[in-house]
């Protein structure tokens, strides 16, 4: 469970058409969406993550990491407009 924008949260670990690996944040609640809290980038690993931490996802990446659910960032890529956090899942969550 990860609190965020005011919600109690449910991860959601999928991948997009790419293969990259995305997390949903879904509403404890009622199951609604909260957040896609990450992007799909060019250069990740197999095993990491790109954390969408800006725009209406800003403060995500501290909600991830303080419930648990990511590791801190190892590096940064650019999206071309904005560089994100690039991280690995802890063993709770696999991709």
């Amino acid at each position: 469970m990860v609190e965020f924008a005011g919600f109690k949260c449910e991860v959601m670990i999928q991948k997009y058409g790419t293969g990259n690996p995305a997390v949903r944040l879904l509403d404890l609640e009622d199951g609604m969406p909260v957040a896609i809290a990450t992007t799909n980038i060019d250069g990740l690993d197999s095993d990491e993550i790109a954390i969408k931490d800006y725009s209406e996802n800003e403060g995500v990446y501290d909600a991830l990491l303080n419930a648990g659910i990511i590791h801190p960032k190892h590096r940064e890529l650019s999206t071309g407009y904005v560089t994100v956090p690039v991280c690995k899942l802890t063993n709770d969550y696999t991709i």
